[in-house]
């Protein structure tokens, strides 16, 4: 026979338990994602490979990896650089917004606003215009390479 205090205990232990599990859960999900968007799943539904090329390209040079870049967080360290791969696909191919919204888990407006904050940003500061610059011809070059492998 249980007793009051030893009952109170294990349904703790349970709720605990079952907290663990949903974390478990969501990290397993979590990770399910980010695995298909390394294999290819951030490329474009026409099979352009841009944004990945892009989205690596810009994890580093700011020293990020994918994962973070995904993140659903709107800490400055992520979020521009996250911006950048939204002002750079569109610049380099035209990746359409609601298909850089459908990768990044975002909605058509925030795609939008972040080329937009990317572009304003260009026009009014020169050193931050020089960086994009310096990054657009490093996406431009890794993408003729995936090019000239996709051919060979």
């Amino acid at each position: 026979m249980t007793t009051h205090g030893e009952s109170l205990t294990l349904e703790s232990e349970i709720e605990a338990l079952e907290a663990r599990k949903c974390k478990l859960l969501k990290l397993a999900r979590l990770r399910r994602e980010v695995s298909e968007l390394e294999k290819g799943k951030m490329c474009g539904s026409d099979g352009k490979v841009t944004v990945r090329i892009v989205a690596l390209e810009v994890c580093q040079r700011f020293k990020l990896n994918i994962d973070q870049l995904l993140m659903k967080t709107r800490v400055s360290t992520v979020a521009r650089p996250r911006q950048i791969v939204f002002y750079l696909a569109r610049e380099l191919d035209q990746v359409s917004y609601s298909e850089i919204g459908r990768i990044f888990g975002k909605d058509h407006g925030t795609i939008t606003h972040g080329y937009r904050s990317v572009r304003d940003q260009i026009e009014t500061d020169a050193a931050f215009a020089g960086q994009i610059s310096a990054l657009k011809e490093s996406c431009r070059k890794r993408l003729i390479e995936e090019l000239d492998d996709t051919k060979n």
